[in-house]
């Protein structure tokens, strides 16, 4: 794994991780309460999506990696490491839900669909130019 991909995984992980932490408060305390919680995570989903495919590129462009190359599956895959792992230290300190109750969570439909923006995060990168 190149240094240039953990970089650009790093950084890509850092910027998606802040523009979730400014939508996921408007997910549950605006849209879940209204619409319930999987109408608002699709919506969360569209401009988290459109941010994903605008910022990946450009970070891996800017990163000198290669399209469709190793270097950009690991980019995806440090970022993706690392969201996850934010994601699980978050929810136990500010939620007080642990690693368990975490994954299980992905095993609700709000859940699948956040899976599914999860892995649209992780694949972005090898898959836009």
């Amino acid at each position: 794994m190149s240094v240039p991909a953990i970089l650009a995984g790093v950084f890509y992980a850092l910027l998606l991780f802040a523009l979730g932490f400014v939508f996921g408060p408007i997910r549950e305390f605006l849209l879940a309460p209204r619409l319930g919680p999987v109408v608002a995570t699709l919506i969360e989903a569209v401009p988290m999506i459109a941010a994903m495919a605008w910022l990946a590129p450009r970070l891996a462009r800017g990163m000198e990696l290669p399209p469709r190359s190793r270097a950009r599956i690991a980019m995806g895959l440090v970022a993706l490491l690392l969201v996850l792992l934010a994601e699980v230290s978050l929810s136990r300190l500010m939620r007080g839900i642990g690693p368990a109750a975490w994954l299980a969570h992905y095993a609700t439909a709000p859940g699948v669909v956040g899976a599914a923006i999860l892995a649209a995060f992780a694949a972005m990168p090898w898959l836009r130019r």
